[in-house]
């Protein structure tokens, strides 16, 4: 019989995070669930962790992608594998409360198709400039719901029939990839939904290195999204010359309304709901970040 969910976890390189997060999801009340761990070419004992969690619990799967180095790839593979006409997305370092599952169900059960969860950053220990910086500006998904129309992948749940109507990710993508999807999604006419109550936790990045490098992975992400989708985020040359393409997302053109161009409407309820048209073929999401 198929599971009702199936959680993908994309992962590279990181098998403590890996660990932690098959830990936390292997605690959920709702049982009725597949995890399908992606790994993208780990060098590491990453794919030891998860098969050691297989052989100890047979609704977790170990699958690879490694023809293309792209976290969105990792994602479409896990997709193609799927049973569940839920899909739950999880970075391999998030960790969730045993009754996240159980609530995000309860949720995608009125009705929903798209939906991003609330995402807690925190750090362990002494704070550091880095992690604090980090805390503040990072993963602010009401924002990227209501404003800029996408949930980050490292918190969103979609129907496996609302990837069937528009399509996977783009694996051409470094970044921002999560970006596209959301933004093709309601450009399709679905509801993108945020979840205040339903909390997933990441941690900071703590040091400037760590920070730097996913600047550069975001900019490079969002030269890419100019390239391949012009008409829709603007050409390669603004973003590479752009300072604010390698900064935390910012506003964009969709999310303020004005005659004959972008429009969200969001609810007041636990569940935010945002109603995303943008008439404006050539409108700009593409300062956003991942």
């Amino acid at each position: 019989m198929a599971p009702r969910v199936s959680i993908i976890v994309p992962v590279l390189n990181d098998p403590v995070g890996l660990k932690q997060t098959l830990t936390t999801l292997s605690a959920q009340t709702d049982p009725d669930f597949e995890v399908l761990v992606v790994d993208n070419g780990s060098t590491d004992d990453t794919r030891a962790v998860a098969r050691a969690f297989a052989r100890r619990d047979e609704r977790v799967k170990l699958l690879v992608e490694t023809a293309v180095q792209s976290s969105y790839a990792a994602r479409n593979r896990g997709i193609r594998h799927a049973r569940g006409f839920l899909l739950a997305f999880v970075d391999a370092n998030v960790t969730v409360e045993p009754g996240w599952l159980e609530a995000v169900v309860e949720r995608m059960g009125k009705d929903v198709s798209y939906l991003g969860c609330a995402v807690e950053v925190s750090s362990e220990g002494r704070e550091t400039f880095a992690a604090k910086y980090n805390r503040l500006t990072d993963l602010r998904v009401a924002y990227f719901v209501h404003r800029l129309g996408f949930a980050p992948t490292c918190c969103l749940v979609v129907r496996t029939a609302l990837v069937e109507a528009v399509g996977p990710f783009d694996d051409r993508l470094t970044s921002s990839g999560d970006v596209e999807f959301g933004n093709r999604v309601a450009g399709a006419g679905y509801q993108l939904v945020y979840a205040p109550d339903i909390v997933m936790r990441h941690p900071a990045r703590t040091s400037v290195r760590a920070l730097v490098k996913k600047a550069v992975r975001i900019g490079r992400g969002k030269s890419q999204l100019r390239r391949y989708y012009p008409e829709r985020y603007g050409t390669p040359l603004r973003g590479i010359v752009n300072p604010a393409a390698y900064l935390p997302r910012r506003g964009g053109r969709c999310g303020r309304s004005s005659s004959g161009g972008s429009h969200f409407q969001s609810g007041r309820n636990s569940a935010s709901s945002v109603s995303f048209t943008c008439s404006d073929s050539r409108r700009r999401t593409g300062s956003s970040r991942r």
